[in-house]
Parts: C-alpha cells; sequence; structure tokens
C-alpha cells in the first residue's frame, strides 16, 4: 500500500527524488543511525539534537533498525526539492523547520541497507517513541501525513523563524525561539 500524502517537508512516494541529491553513505558508516553526519555538526538546536539522540537511541533499543537521514536544511536544499517535477515537498526557501535546525527526517533501513519511506513500516511505533521525547511528529499533522518527519516543538511559526533569520541569523532563531 502506498503513502499518498505529502508534507511541507517530503513526500513519502517520491523517496528517490531525495536520495538522488544525498551523497553516498561512507562505507564505514553504514550501519550507524546517523550514517550522513547529522548529529554534533552544530547544524540542529541543542534542545533538539538532544532530544533526537534519546529519540534515536530508545527506537534503535527497541530493534527499530531507523538512520536519520536529513536534518538541517539549506535554502538552497530546500529551493532544489522545492523545484523537482512531482514535487518532493510543498514548502519553498526560508518555510521550513528544516532550514532552521529544529527538524529531521528518519528512514527505516531495509535489509539491503538503503533507505525505506515504505508504508509498511512501523510508523505509528516510531511517532510514539519520538513523541515520548517531546518532538512532534508529522505523521499527527491534520492537513497532511508526513510520516519521517520530526521537529522541536516551538511557539514560533515558520514565517516568523524565517523574519527573525532574515534579520540576524540562525544563532539568534536559537536564541529567540520559545520551545514547548
Amino acid at each position: 500500500m502506498a503513502v499518498n500524502t505529502f508534507s511541507q517537508d517530503i513526500c513519502l512516494e517520491k523517496p528517490q527524488e531525495l536520495l538522488k541529491n544525498q551523497e553516498q553513505v561512507p562505507q564505514n558508516n553504514f550501519l550507524t543511525p546517523d550514517p550522513y553526519q547529522i548529529l554534533f555538526q552544530g547544524n540542529l538546536h541543542p534542545v533538539f539534537e538532544d532530544r533526537v539522540v534519546k529519540f534515536v537511541e530508545e527506537a534503535r533499543a527497541q530493534g527499530f533498525d531507523i538512520m536519520i537521514f536529513e536534518g538541517w536544511r539549506s535554502w538552497q536544499r530546500q529551493s532544489d526539492l522545492y523545484g523537482q517535477k512531482n514535487t518532493v515537498t510543498k514548502a519553498q526557501e526560508g518555510m521550513s523547520f528544516h532550514n532552521y535546525g529544529l527538524a529531521i527526517d528518519i528512514v527505516f533501513r531495509d535489509p539491503d541497507g538503503s533507505a525505506s519511506w515504505a508504508a509498511e513500516h512501523p510508523w505509528q511505533e516510531i511517532g510514539k517513541i519520538g513523541k515520548s521525547f517531546g518532538l512532534k511528529w508529522g505523521g499527527d499533522f491534520k492537513s497532511i501525513k508526513d510520516y519521517s518527519h520530526f521537529q522541536l516543538p516551538v511557539k514560533e511559526s515558520v514565517s516568523t523563524l524565517k523574519k527573525i533569520y532574515v534579520k540576524d541569523g540562525l544563532n539568534e532563531v536559537w536564541r529567540k525561539v520559545s520551545v514547548i
């Protein structure tokens, strides 16, 4: 059964469009939950990163073979994804929580090691684990479902974050954001 939902950030039906721009997983990182080295690079809000680490560790401890596929996303990458045919994202540059280090996408790892967004994976269980660590889960979005998406719950809208960023930069976004 195919998932026929779009989110503000990715479409679960079109992972190949995301993969074609993602670098190959380094062989020595193949089994890590962070093969693209998203964590500990200074690109995720520190409170969010702490919650993500705990979430991923718990999910893996429960036997779920997940990995972080994408975290912080540059405005250029957001624009590139937005511009792709068959729309991978509905969020233009600056209009995704990824653009501010406040969102990640996780995927399941298939037996061959490849990233999988397949609907048959236990997304509901992963969503519950993420929420238990204070993350907002894209599977709970009202108008769209983005099962691989987790973000730091904040009071500010993405439009407000964009205004702060344009005026004062990412550090000021992180300083001013009100974590829920």
